[in-house]
């Protein structure tokens, strides 16, 4: 019995035993008079009962079925790093079932299986406004992880948009690589367009590491590093590279990678997909997917992104460029 129902208990055992008044027994528990001579006859026929709910015991009308939970359990079980969200909305495309995710919380706590997934607040600290256009600032990054839950680290290589949230490519390979970045490039520019900016990290891939060995007064002298390849690319389509200089600056793209280590494996896995080639042809389709449940609407309805090139053209201009003398002979070098 709860605290106020045994408060309740012992006021109207002493009213019943002559020890109390019907005014002193409402201003003790704040009732009327007369809501105290009604709960004074149904005590005394009742007893304790008198003060416990009618719907007490009772099952509710939209309780969750006994299917319905292990359901729950087993898609929790067989997708075990996944959220209650996730497993919700696999429930719903799978079995057309609706599930909360607060529900399926419920459900596992009782079952004593841990969440993977935890709510937590708000963090209070100072955060970079979003751009008001689509392509203004573009997020580019890769995260090594076993993506095709098979044991084996592989590099997603992705890029999302500053103002929406949207991501605008995605791309799985062996490693982090040159070759991986250019595959975002190409999607991004033939889907969307080209951006203004690009906001990434000082992988060399990136940025040439000479860059810290130059002087002041080198660079006074207006003395610049040579560009990297992917640097050469950018340079020639007119997009701003620029070096973030903390993971947290790039905050958006990294907590991209949260989201997707979390729910990607589970989709790849549901669609049966185990190889590196199956997992960029399905990237097409899951983009759509992932934009429309987290994207949001960008400020300005005017996008930034400029048109690209046609395909051919943007194929020689996403290679690797090397410069070569021509000897004496004839010959080039290699």
């Amino acid at each position: 019995m709860a605290i106020k129902q045994a408060r309740k208990v012992y006021v109207f055992e002493k009213l019943r035993d002559g020890k109390m008044t019907n005014a002193e027994a409402a201003s003790a528990l704040g009732f009327s008079i007369r809501q105290v001579q009604r709960i004074k006859k149904a005590f005394e026929t009742k007893g304790h009962e008198a003060f416990l709910h009618g719907n007490t015991g009772r099952k509710p009308v939209r309780a969750l079925g006994e299917k319905v939970r292990e359901r729950v359990i087993e898609m929790a079980s067989l997708y075990r790093k996944t959220s209650c969200q996730h497993i919700s909305e696999l429930i719903m495309t799978q079995d057309g079932v609706c599930v909360s995710a607060k529900s399926i919380t419920r459900i596992l706590k009782e079952k004593g299986m841990k969440l993977t997934c935890g709510h937590k607040g708000p963090r209070r600290r100072k955060c970079r406004e979003r751009r008001k256009k689509r392509g203004e600032l573009v997020q580019i990054d890769a995260s090594p992880f076993d993506w095709l839950s098979d044991g084996i680290m592989r590099s997603l290589h992705g890029a999302i948009d500053d103002a929406s949230g949207e991501v605008v490519a995605l791309w799985l390979a062996d490693t982090e690589q040159l070759n991986g970045y250019f595959h975002v490039l190409e999607k991004m520019i033939q889907t969307s367009g080209i951006p203004h900016a690009l906001y990434m990290d000082g992988h060399t891939i990136f940025f040439s590491p000479q860059r810290e060995k130059l002087t002041i007064e080198e660079e006074i002298e207006g003395k610049t590093v040579a560009l990297t390849q992917f640097g050469k690319a950018l340079d020639i389509l007119g997009i701003q590279p620029i070096r973030a200089t903390s993971p947290q600056a790039k905050g958006r793209v990294e907590r991209l990678w949260g989201t997707l280590q979390k729910r990607l494996p589970v989709d790849l896995r549901v669609a049966g997909i185990h190889s590196i080639e199956e997992a960029n042809r399905f990237f097409c389709e899951y983009i759509k997917r992932h934009n429309e449940h987290f994207a949001v609407e960008a400020t300005d309805v005017e996008s930034a992104f400029m048109p690209g090139p046609p395909a051919e053209l943007l194929r020689f201009i996403l290679c690797i460029r090397e410069n070569r003398k021509t000897a004496g002979d004839g010959s080039i070098s290699s």
